[in-house]
């Protein structure tokens, strides 16, 4: 009976907006996984063509294609503490 009351008692959550994104589930909204938001809610920064070209002069190599396909979308700072040495 507790259990009712407390499903009923909890905010209205608009299913079609929300997302979820767990090490163990991704759930996209009507509008499919919004990475901006991903990139806020995580503390990450993006990765952009700035970077990779950055990356691609440290390393005096090209960047993995994979960056440049933009698979990886964002970083933690240790990637900005690697590129500063």
């Amino acid at each position: 009976m507790l259990a009712d009351n407390a499903a009923e008692a909890a905010p209205a959550v608009n299913q079609e907006d929300e997302q979820v994104v767990t090490p163990w589930e991704v759930e996209a909204g009507a509008g499919g996984i919004d990475y901006d938001k991903l990139i806020e809610q995580f503390g990450c920064l993006p990765i952009d063509e700035q970077l990779i070209q950055r990356i691609e002069r440290v390393t005096k190599k090209p960047a993995h294609p994979w960056l440049k396909r933009g698979l990886f979308f964002s970083h933690r700072q240790s990637l900005k503490a690697f590129l500063s040495l």
